[in-house]
């Protein structure tokens, strides 16, 4: 079945034919019932079944699609849809946020006139006042619709992305949402309040058990979220199958109490936990891991004995029966590739340690109680370890693949957050119980999970101050994904070579590394769009890369998600050209998240509003300033040559464009020339010698200032590729103009640095780069 909604999904097919072909491999194999190859042919039928549902669930029969409706991937029109989900505001509703909530489209006007679709989108919204956002809310937008591609889907069920901008949303009417969906949500603000009451002033413990508890992670601080990602423990924010397996546990224990029956604990089960599904607003990992402790649960009920395979299989084919899509989910894939493996694993690693606490059965005299308690809590922590060692191995792989992180420390980090993540969870969850009849309970409890939370933070900021607690790393390929776990099936099955496997495993390992830690000496640049400033990360040999102009203030996350994704934790050196807001702005926030070695900027600053909190926030880092103008020259690992060209060691400047800095970086028969922020005088200056200016590759910003595209800077710099900035909405104007006619009568490649593309470049060690750019 996995392998049919696969196919369907990457590979859409005619749901006719496909039914037809199913139809008859299904009357081949009844024929040869009774037969080995009948049950091929079946499990063909089930496979081609699977393609036409997956192929179903992508398409739009009726023609109605947003995606057929669109002349081009990104395009700006009007359109009515209804919320789809409970809205979450990042931000003061106050002074003005973003809302984010999905949206299920009605009708598109994109010629004058309106005309009705189909289709889910993602809303960003954002507003500069007072607003608000239910679901239910049947509302009309007018913004840049994206017709994402399948990698770049954050959720496998939204294709579209539409962004709006302050002003550009109007509420029509509202109620149009499902009863049940919104008693859901009202259910869930109602427990925030419940789980705030007596510690409303504590903002962080509230945001902690809301996040914990409901999946709240907006009220969670962007410093604190990064320091459980960095420590490997940012799972326990995922209401998944850890909260409701606490949540099962708890509802098992109050029934063994009772003295109900196993087979008809159920019954009990099944309404509860769904309460629980509801009051988390039915986000679609607490559905699965309902559906999966369901699934184990419902083999009590017909007294037979679980099977945690089984259950999960079952589970796997329920979720995809209803929603093919959650297959390229990676909330999806990941928690069950998880489960899967605490299933797998565990008693393999348990296995020794019941051998070494197991009691001696030749013992005459009976166990006292406290060497009977000292064993049990010595299986209790071999228990955690072993879990904590499984759930790290079974996750590590696709952890690298899709967040580009790898953090050991999170061996250590779950044997204390896991734990602590329980006593919470049960604290919260009485106090929502107790709450409910008794306030004053509630609040007794929310103070005893204040102590708790401040606990658990306590630990996980001790464990990122580790050396080596983690590390990003570029997505690995998924032949190097399946090797991984093509190694863990290899130590499941050869039960009496294990020490065999895992020795040459970690030797290949250790080699593959070694080599490419010592004879990597590729360079490559990656631009990327902030704005129009052009952002260049230089990918050096080494752990240390260099960064030429972040952009504005509000690329620094995306700024820092593109360096981790290329392996980055750390900047020799943070270049600016020209330290003002367009260009430097990300500066600030971006030595707060990455530790830089030094900050290279021109001579002359000039007033720059920038300059005071960039200096400042430079020293408390401890990254050193270095000014730089006309003549200096140096070279950065894998013999890359740098050399400023601009500007000169005077002051004498009367704008900070005119002083901006115009540097060049030389490696083999490749060179990039950065000239972003520069004014047409400063480029002049360079002219006076055209042989400093000619490169490979000219960076710049703002097409349409033709001034700085004269034919004597193109003649003097004669680029075969030029990269310029312009940013998103920008570029939605510049389809309706045209390039400089000097760069199309050059025959120069031009690459539009957008803010969602990227575009690489490798810097050979001898000879030149094929430059060709993708658009």
């Amino acid at each position: 079945m996995i392998a049919g909604t696969f196919i369907g999904l990457r590979w859409p097919g005619e749901p006719a034919c496909v039914l037809a072909v199913a139809a008859g491999t299904a009357g081949i194999g009844f024929a040869l019932r009774r037969t080995v190859a009948a049950t091929a042919f079946l499990h063909m039928t089930l496979v081609l079944l699977s393609w036409m549902s997956a192929t179903m669930s992508v398409q739009t029969p009726s023609g109605r699609a947003l995606s057929s409706i669109m002349e081009r991937p990104e395009e700006q029109i009007g359109i009515i849809a209804t919320v789809s989900a409970d809205p979450i505001l990042y931000g003061d509703d106050a002074e003005g946020g973003r809302w984010t909530f999905p949206v299920r489209i009605e009708g598109v006007n994109r010629t004058g006139g309106w005309q009705r679709a189909d289709g889910n989108a993602m809303v960003k919204w954002e507003t500069d006042g007072p607003s608000e956002v239910r679901y239910g809310d049947r509302r009309y937008f007018q913004g840049l619709v994206v017709d994402l591609p399948i990698s770049e889907r954050r959720h496998a069920s939204m294709p579209y992305l539409l962004q709006v901008g302050p002003g550009d949303s109007q509420l029509l009417e509202s109620g149009q949402g499902s009863p049940f969906l919104s008693w859901c949500y009202r259910l869930r603000r109602g427990c925030a309040r419940t789980l705030s009451l007596g510690i409303e002033e504590q903002t962080v413990t509230t945001g902690l058990l809301h996040a914990l508890m409901l999946g709240y992670r907006q009220e969670l601080p962007r410093d604190l979220y990064q320091v459980f990602a960095s420590s490997g423990t940012l799972h326990i924010f995922a209401i998944s199958g850890l909260h409701v397996g606490i949540v099962a546990m708890l509802i098992a224990g109050l029934l063994r109490t009772a003295g109900l029956a196993r087979n008809y604990w159920i019954y009990a089960m099944v309404p509860l936990l769904v309460i629980y599904v509801c009051c988390t607003g039915m986000k679609a990992s607490a559905v699965r891991a309902c559906v999966m402790a369901l699934m184990y649960t419902s083999a009590l009920a017909v007294k037979r004995r679980p099977d945690s395979v089984t259950a999960l299989s079952l589970a796997a084919v329920a979720i995809l029966m209803f929603q093919p899509s959650q297959l390229l989910d990676a909330g999806f894939i990941m928690s069950f590739t998880i489960v899967l493996g605490l299933v797998v694993l565990c008693p393999v690693f348990m296995a020794p340690a019941r051998r070494f606490l197991a009691r001696d059965s030749w013992a005459v005299s009976v166990e006292r109680k406290p060497r009977l308690l000292a064993r049990k809590a010595a299986f209790w922590a071999a228990g955690l370890v072993v879990t904590s060692a499984a759930a790290w191995i079974s996750a590590a792989p696709l952890t690298a693949c899709y967040f580009n992180l790898l953090s050991p420390v999170a061996l250590l980090g779950n044997l204390v957050t896991i734990p602590m993540t329980t006593v919470i969870v049960l604290t919260g969850f009485l106090s929502l119980l107790l709450g409910s009849v008794w306030p004053l309970l509630a609040e007794v409890l929310n103070a005893a999970n204040y102590f708790f939370t401040s606990v658990l933070l306590g630990c996980v900021f001790r464990l990122t101050d580790l050396p080596a607690s983690h590390f990003h790393v570029r997505s690995p390929h998924w032949g190097t994904v399946a090797a991984c776990y093509a190694v863990l099936a290899a130590f499941l099955f050869a039960r009496r070579q294990r020490l065999a496997v895992v020795s040459v495993s970690l030797a290949l390992l250790a080699g593959v590394s070694m080599g490419a830690w010592f004879g990597n000496r590729e360079v490559s640049a990656s631009f990327v769009g902030s704005g129009k400033t052009v952002a260049a990360l230089i990918d050096l040999p080494g752990p240390s890369d260099v960064l030429v102009n972040p952009g504005p203030r509000y690329s620094a996350s995306r700024m820092v998600k593109q360096m981790h994704e290329n392996g980055t934790d750390r900047l020799s050196a943070l270049i600016l050209t020209q330290v003002d807001s367009e260009h430097a702005g990300a500066a600030v926030n971006l030595l707060k998240d990455i530790p830089v070695d030094e900050v290279w900027c021109p001579r002359y600053i000039g007033r720059s509003s920038v300059l005071a909190p960039l200096l400042a926030e430079a020293k408390r880092r401890g990254a050193e300033v270095l000014p730089l103008s006309a003549g200096d020259h140096g070279i950065l690992r894998g013999e890359v040559c740098w050399e400023v060209l601009h500007p000169g060691r005077t002051n004498d400047y009367r704008r900070i464009a005119d002083a901006a800095m115009i540097m060049r970086m030389t490696r083999g028969g490749v060179s990039l020339l950065f000239a972003g922020g520069s004014s047409a005088s400063a480029r002049q200056v360079i002219l006076s010698n055209p042989l400093d200016a000619e490169s490979s590759i000219l960076i710049a910003d703002e097409a349409e200032r033709k001034d700085k595209w004269s034919a004597g800077w193109m003649g003097a710099v004669s680029p075969r590729l030029a990269v310029i900035g312009t940013g998103r909405y920008e570029e939605i104007r510049l389809h309706s103009k045209s390039i400089p006619e000097e760069l199309r009568r050059r025959g120069v490649q031009v690459w539009r640095a957008t803010d969602d593309e990227v575009l690489t470049v490798d810097l050979p060690e001898r000879g030149s780069a094929d430059l060709i750019a993708p658009r």
